[in-house]
């Protein structure tokens, strides 16, 4: 399998402040995975008994392009109580598979999520804006927003809050406001047609 990670600050985060960084996959990669921050962020207590927490830099992550497939994380993969930075995530290109986690894939301990901006490209993207999984009752999430442009793919939004979380069409002729859509509900979800 060719695959490419990279990582905006280290592998485990423990206790310290990402910086704020530009991260891009490669082209025609089996497999691209960008973490903003870390792999793991984990609050530390200090030896007078502080805790230290760990904090995510404000990071900009864009997928490879030419039939990669993408795994963005703002942040990390696993987040300990950590705070995650606002982030923007863009989707790769026509033929590319995307999964944009705006902050982790699980949320453990009262872990904060970031503002972070989904842009899906021209690719089917699976779009999280905050966590994945949440572990912790104690979790506190961002306010995220999710934008759509013309030739987007397939799209799929896992955890939009409701008064929390925009959706937004940037650049698409003949979109002025929701009444241009069609809106349809089900049991799998509601499903924006354009």
């Amino acid at each position: 399998v060719s695959q490419s990670r990279y990582f905006g600050d280290g592998y485990n985060m423990i206790g310290c402040q990402g910086g704020n960084d530009r991260l891009a996959g490669g082209a025609d990669v089996e497999i691209n995975v960008l973490y903003g921050d870390g792999f793991m962020m984990v609050n530390s207590i200090t030896h007078d008994g502080q805790t230290r927490i760990s904090r995510g830099g404000n990071d900009l992550l864009i997928a490879g392009t030419q039939n990669s497939n993408n795994k963005l994380f703002g942040d990390c993969e696993d987040m300990y109580g950590g705070v995650g930075g606002n982030d923007i995530l863009i989707g790769g290109g026509a033929g590319t598979g995307n999964s944009l986690i705006g902050d982790g894939t699980r949320a453990l301990e009262a872990s904060k999520g970031g503002n972070d901006v989904l842009i899906s490209g021209e690719g089917d993207d699976k779009m999280w804006g905050d966590f994945r999984l949440v572990s912790s009752a104690d979790t506190v999430f961002g306010h995220d927003t999710f934008v759509f442009k013309s030739n987007n793919g397939t799209d799929r939004i896992y955890d939009f809050r409701s008064g929390e979380d925009k959706i937004e069409f940037s650049g698409m002729t003949g979109i002025d406001d929701f009444s241009d859509l069609t809106i349809s509900f089900s049991s799998a979800g509601t499903q924006l047609t354009f």
